[in-house]
């Protein structure tokens, strides 16, 4: 799976169909027709919207980006581990399972990682396109 089809993953297990982009909109600011666009299309995911998504479910910043959940394995024997040859899977209760102090001290730490990536990439793009 890959960096897009997680981010399509988690919106689809997050939003109903019938309302996805306003759900979006409403919860990351990001208007529902960017959001239309990045899921229709198939486009790569800009750094805006990654950013919105791994703000919004800072417990999945680690899978979105590399699609383990390897910190959480070691963070929480419950949560199920994938082989290699399987594809890590969006398990919704880690969203709805309480945080201890250490596990959002990590996700923040996460979250920051993710964020300073997001804008590297992002200033690496537009330095490309001004080339």
């Amino acid at each position: 799976m890959n960096l897009n089809e997680r981010m399509k993953a988690l919106i689809d297990a997050t939003t109903s169909p019938s309302r996805r982009y306003k759900e979006l909109e409403e919860s990351t600011g990001i208007s529902a027709s960017t959001w239309k666009t990045y899921y229709t299309r198939g486009t790569r995911p800009s750094a805006d919207l990654l950013e919105s998504l791994a703000r919004q479910f800072p417990a999945y910043c680690e899978w979105l980006l590399t699609g383990s959940l390897s910190h959480w394995r070691q963070q929480d024997p419950t949560v199920e581990s994938a082989t290699p040859e399987e594809p890590q899977t969006l398990d919704l209760a880690v969203l709805e399972r309480p945080l201890s102090l250490s596990q959002q001290q990590a996700l923040e730490v996460d979250a920051k990682r993710l964020i300073a990536l997001s804008a590297s990439i992002s200033r690496r793009l537009k330095d490309k396109q001004g080339d």
